[in-house]
C-alpha cells in the first residue's frame, strides 16, 4: 500500500507540472491575433510591403489590419490588438498605412518596418482617414462631429458641428465628407484639398458609409449601409450600381489597376467579407469572406519606393512607439483561418508540453521499478 501511496504521489506531482507548463501554442496564437486582455490596446505592428493591387483591410472586432492580395488568395496580418480599426489609408510617400482606431480616439501611422506611430490629434472617435495629396492627414471624426486635418504645425478643424461624418477621400484637387445625419437624410459635403470649408455635392443618402472619389474627381462612390453602392455627381445626380441587396456594405475603394477606362472593379466590405463589383453593372466577380471588415484601401498601380527611414512623415506630428519585430505572417486561405491565425502549427518554438509529460512519465516508471527492486533500478545497500 506505502508502495502504490508514493508512486501516486509521484504521477499527482507530474501531472500538476504538466498543468502549469505554459502552452506555446497559446503564446503564439496570442501574439498572432492580438485578440487576448492583455494585448487588447497594445498595437503589434509587423513589416509589411506593399504591392500594386493589394487590398488594405480593417476588421473591427478582432482589432487587426490586413492586407488582402489582388486575387483574394493570400491575407496577411499587419497589425494587431486594435481597438476597434474602421478606416484605413495608404501613405504612397513612404509606404506606410494610417489606422482611424475608433475606439481607442486616436490615428495610428503604421510604417513598412513595423513601427508605429500616433499622430497628435484631438479625437473622439475617428471613423475614416485619407491622405490629401500634399501629405497632410484628414480625419473624419464621428462621434466628435468634426473632421479634422493634422500636419507637421499640428491639426485644424476643417469642418465642425456635423452630425456623423463617416466616410472621407480626396482625390483630382477635391476633398469629399459623407454625412450620416438622421435616416434618410445622410449627405456628401466637399470643399477643395487643402481648404477649411465644404459644401454640400449631392443629397439625400439613407445611411452613408465610406466613399471613394473617381480618379478624375466627377464622381463620388458611397457605401450605403441600407444595401446599395451608389455613385453620385454634383448637384443630384445619382446612379444606383448596386440595389439595396447587400448585407451592410461599409469600407468602398476603386481599383484602377484595369486595362482599359471602365472596366475599373469596386471593393466593398460587408458584414462577413470582401467583395469586388464590376463598376458599372455591379456584379459580383470575386469575394473572399473576412471577420467584421470595414475600411478598406487599394494600393494604386505606382507606389514611391519607401525612404531608408523608421520616423513618420514629417507632415504629421506624433510619438513613435516600437513596433514588436515579428517576421510577416500569412493567414491561410482556409476561410476558418482569417479569424484565427495559423493555429498551433505556426510557432516555432520548444515542443514543452510534450518535453514535460515524457520526463514525468519516465520518473514515475523509474520510481516503480526502483520501489520493486527490479534490474539495475534496484536501491543499493
Amino acid at each position: 500500500m506505502s508502495l502504490l501511496i508514493r508512486a501516486a504521489t509521484a504521477l499527482l506531482v507530474g501531472v500538476v507540472v504538466v498543468s502549469l507548463a505554459p502552452d506555446p501554442r497559446e503564446s503564439v496564437e496570442a501574439e498572432m491575433v492580438g485578440m487576448s486582455g492583455a494585448l487588447r490596446g497594445q498595437v503589434v505592428g509587423r513589416g509589411f510591403t506593399l504591392e500594386p493591387g493589394d487590398v488594405v483591410v480593417a476588421e473591427n472586432a478582432p482589432g487587426r489590419v490586413l492586407i488582402v492580395d489582388r486575387d483574394f488568395d493570400d491575407v496577411d496580418v499587419i497589425a494587431s490588438g486594435l481597438d476597434q480599426p474602421h478606416g484605413v489609408a495608404i501613405d504612397t510617400a513612404d509606404g506606410s498605412v494610417l489606422i482611424a482606431e475608433f475606439g481607442a480616439g486616436r490615428v495610428i501611422r503604421l510604417l513598412p518596418t513595423g513601427d508605429v506611430d500616433v499622430l497628435d490629434a484631438p479625437l473622439d472617435a475617428p471613423e475614416d482617414v485619407v491622405v490629401e495629396p500634399g501629405g497632410a492627414v484628414v480625419v473624419s471624426d464621428r462621434e466628435g462631429g468634426r473632421v479634422v486635418r493634422i500636419t507637421g504645425a499640428g491639426s485644424e478643424i476643417v469642418a465642425d458641428a456635423l452630425a456623423g461624418p463617416a466616410g472621407v477621400d480626396a482625390a483630382a484637387g477635391m476633398l469629399a465628407v459623407a454625412v450620416r445625419n438622421t435616416p434618410p437624410d445622410g449627405q456628401i459635403l466637399a470643399g477643395p484639398v487643402g481648404g477649411t470649408s465644404l459644401e454640400l455635392f449631392n443629397e439625400p443618402f439613407q445611411v452613408p458609409a465610406h466613399i471613394d472619389v473617381s480618379p478624375d474627381g466627377l464622381d463620388v462612390f458611397l457605401a450605403d449601409e441600407g444595401g446599395r453602392i451608389v455613385s453620385a455627381r454634383a448637384g443630384g445626380a445619382k446612379r444606383v450600381i448596386r440595389p439595396g441587396n447587400l448585407d451592410l456594405p461599409v469600407g468602398l475603394a476603386i481599383d484602377s489597376g484595369a486595362a482599359s477606362p471602365g472596366d475599373e472593379t469596386l471593393l466593398t466590405s460587408v458584414r462577413d467579407g470582401l467583395l469586388r463589383l464590376h463598376i458599372e453593372s455591379g456584379e459580383t466577380l470575386d469575394q473572399r469572406s473576412l471577420d467584421d471588415p470595414v475600411g478598406i484601401d487599394v494600393v494604386p498601380e505606382t507606389v514611391d519606393d519607401p525612404p531608408p527611414s523608421t520616423t513618420s512623415s514629417s507632415t504629421s506630428t506624433s510619438t513613435t512607439q516600437p513596433g514588436v519585430a515579428v517576421p510577416q505572417t500569412t493567414v491561410s486561405t482556409d476561410l476558418g483561418d482569417a479569424g484565427g491565425g495559423n493555429g498551433g502549427g505556426g510557432g516555432s518554438g520548444i515542443p514543452l508540453v510534450p518535453i514535460a509529460i515524457g520526463a514525468c512519465g519516465l520518473a514515475v516508471l523509474w520510481f516503480i521499478l526502483r520501489q520493486l527492486g527490479i534490474g539495475p533500478f534496484a536501491r543499493r545497500g
